[in-house]
């Protein structure tokens, strides 16, 4: 059963949010995830950022019992980012590409494509957070939240999807608005983002927006080793930082999902 946090007021009506991150295409895998009103998965929804493992993970996500179903993207997830330049270590593997197996969107028309497929499942409130649609307003009973999300992550190797200088990520993360929830494959600088080598893989601009907006949650992964939860107290409130990691540094599934009620 998973951890249940609580940051709701008194005077609130509770809100229970459900939180995941890197599945890698194994959300079929997983335990069944506990009910809650806010579905949230914090990227690397897919291994190798395919066509094909996006359209699966987008079908399961859409058909699961919760009032909103939200998610960004994640470095692995190529074929979201248009105009990408794919890198991994599958494309020097001859024939895995075009044989229909690891096919992943070959132009930008092809991603936006993509997107706008995901868009149509408006009517079962799958919402995908991305650069130029991030930032969502849901109604859950008498209450709103708003929420803001992002796919990327500081420059680094392996997949890069979506990653970014540092330089500019901290431009981009100026620009945050104010939200109840703040969704971002990157864990901030410092906050759940240490590797097993000991490096701080988080984002400094990122952490610097968390720090001016102060949300109440703040969602993220990347980092699987790293998975839990932190708390930053204020002046008179506080935020509640989970990493959601499923898996662990072995890409085996070694966790469920995290819960909290804001």
């Amino acid at each position: 059963m998973p951890s249940l946090l609580s940051t709701a007021g008194l005077n609130e009506q509770p809100i229970t949010l459900v939180l995941i991150s890197d599945t890698h295409s194994c959300h079929s895998s997983l335990d069944p995830l506990p009910e809650g009103d806010i579905l949230i998965h914090a990227g690397d929804i897919t291994e190798h950022g395919t066509i094909k493992e996006i359209e699966e993970f987008v079908q399961w996500f859409s058909t699961l019992p919760y009032k909103y179903k939200i998610f960004v993207a994640g470095n692995h997830d190529h074929s979201l980012e248009p105009g990408h330049t794919y890198r991994s270590a599958l494309r020097q593997v001859d024939g895995r590409f075009d044989n229909g197996e690891y096919v992943v969107a070959k132009s930008p028309e092809e991603s936006v494509r993509l997107i706008q497929s995901i868009d149509l499942l408006q009517d079962t409130n799958t919402i995908y957070l991305r650069p130029d649609r991030a930032t969502v307003t849901v109604k859950i009973r008498d209450r709103q939240l708003v929420v803001h999300g992002s796919p990327c992550t500081p420059l680094s190797f392996g997949p890069n999807a979506f990653m970014r200088e540092r330089s500019y990520l901290d431009k981009l993360w100026l620009d945050a608005p104010m939200s109840d929830v703040l969704v971002s494959h990157a864990p901030p600088r410092g906050l759940l983002d240490q590797a097993l080598n000991g490096r701080h893989l988080g984002c400094d601009g990122l952490k610097s927006a968390v720090e001016r907006t102060r949300p109440r949650l703040v969602v993220c992964g990347h980092v699987h080793e790293a998975r839990g939860v932190q708390h930053l107290q204020w002046d008179e409130t506080s935020t509640t930082v989970v990493n959601a990691a499923v898996m662990n540094r072995s890409k085996a599934i070694q966790w469920g999902a995290q819960l909290i009620v804001i």
